[in-house]
């Protein structure tokens, strides 16, 4: 790594561990001296692990493996009080991955999921295997860095101390668990409606086929049936209007008497003024009786 940059990380390090964070504020001039810093150990460490192209919180990940806790510990401080002075913040702080390295040092779990979740495995750890060092770190970021995302790596945390993020996290958790049971309640109504859908869909389809099975069951069985037959099937129907009968009245060419008294009573179904095909069915069946009835008469 450039001599410059180990100097100067060494530096951070040295003003922390004599708690002289006033030296510290002198070591960088504003945030684009920050940056160049930062990029700097960027590009060496990909330099000095063969130009792997390293994401940026891996470049810190490996970076934090060069010292012990007590350094790594320091570093992250002595960073924290730099981002502070020269106003540096957001989620991309190598601080967030320093931090995360440390906490495994430390042999306890974490991970930074980018919510809660990743802070309730710390707490669960925490409470296994407790570590004042690490406690104690993290309520000191929390009360000293201005930056909303250190140290966690998420801006949604309000809590400054171990057993507050405790409860607050344990609380988010539970309006997971609240909003994934009821996201699993509202889709099994779904699945629930839709298979209702689905069976409406079918008994439809079945009553529609079986609706057209016996229209055309009752068609055909008015084929056959004599005038007289017809109209006392017409005048006994309850359900069709007449002019469901329209093609069978059409068709009709003769009558004998019976069937003529009762096709008088037929028409009587009709309006009184009908229009087009039906005007000129009822004149047609008209004319049919008054045709019957002069046959007749002579």
């Amino acid at each position: 790594m450039n001599a410059n940059i180990e100097l100067t990380i060494n530096k951070i390090i040295e003003c922390v561990r004599l708690d002289c964070f006033s030296d510290i504020g002198e070591l960088f001039k504003d945030r684009r001296d920050y940056h160049a810093f930062i990029d700097q150990i960027h590009r060496d460490m990909r330099i000095e692990f063969h130009g792997q192209n390293l994401h940026y919180y891996e470049t810190f990940h490996r970076l934090a493996d060069k010292y012990d806790f007590d350094s790594l510990k320091n570093l992250i401080k002595g960073l924290t009080i730099v981002e502070n002075i020269v106003r540096h913040g957001g989620s991309v702080s190598p601080i967030i991955a320093l931090y995360k390295k440390l906490i495994e040092k430390a042999g306890l779990f974490y991970m930074t999921t980018g919510d809660k979740q990743g802070i309730y495995f710390l707490i669960q750890s925490l409470k296994k295997s407790p570590n004042n060092d690490i406690v104690d770190l993290t309520h000191w970021i929390l009360e000293n860095s201005n930056n909303i995302y250190l140290p966690f790596g998420i801006s949604t945390l309000s809590s400054k101390t171990i057993p507050e993020i405790k409860i607050e996290v344990e609380n988010w958790l539970e309006r997971q668990k609240e909003r994934a049971q009821l996201k699993k309640k509202e889709k099994i109504d779904k699945e629930h409606r839709d298979e209702l859908r689905k069976q409406k869909v079918v008994r439809k389809t079945e009553d529609h086929k079986k609706k057209i099975e016996s229209e055309r069951e009752y068609r055909d069985s008015l084929k056959n049936l004599t005038s007289k037959e017809l109209m006392e099937k017409i005048l006994n129907d309850k359900i069709r209007p007449v002019y469901y009968y329209y093609s069978e009245l059409n068709n009709i060419c003769k009558l004998d008497s019976e069937s003529s008294e009762l096709l008088k009573l037929v028409i009587l179904r009709f309006k009184e003024e009908e229009k087009y095909q039906f005007k000129r069915l009822k004149r047609e069946l008209i004319y049919l009786i008054e045709h019957k009835e002069q046959v007749g008469g002579t």
